[in-house]
């Protein structure tokens, strides 16, 4: 068995591999993208989901967006079998991606700030709800 063509059957496996599996992962791509659309189009669209927890969300999902059209440069250059490139285009191609990347992850941690705030002073808010009831009722009589 000659050793150069082990090599090169290795080379051709790990190839396909990587193809299938980028593959999988651009159907993943394109199901976020079509969920983060939705989720934008929901939050513009319906009043009530206009309060600011549900903004951030909607921002999150713009910036994931733009996050996950990485995905489709890497899968340009494993189908085409370029898989090594300098650090200068590679720069280029993945400064916006990342840039929104950092962005999303930062509103993920902001988001998750609010709802435990939100989750830990709900009491304050119910008992002050309550105190508005208390008062509204018997103006309601009052009518």
């Amino acid at each position: 068995m000659d050793s150069n063509n082990g090599i090169s059957e290795s080379i051709h496996i790990d190839a396909t591999i990587s193809e299938v599996v980028i593959s999988a992962y651009l159907i993943v791509t394109f199901i976020g993208w079509f969920g983060n659309t939705n989720v934008i189009i929901a939050t513009v669209r319906n009043r009530a989901l206009q309060n600011p927890c549900n903004i951030l969300i909607a921002i999150q999902s713009f910036c994931e967006l733009f996050h996950q059209a990485a995905h489709a440069i890497t899968a340009y250059f494993i189908y085409t079998g370029n898989y090594f490139i300098t650090v200068k285009p590679c720069l280029y191609l993945q400064f916006v991606s990342n840039i929104f990347m950092q962005f999303a992850s930062f509103l993920v941690l902001s988001i998750g700030v609010d709802r435990i705030f939100c989750v830990s002073f709900a009491i304050r808010f119910l008992a002050e709800f309550l105190r508005a009831v208390h008062y509204l009722h018997p103006s309601i009589f009052m009518i």
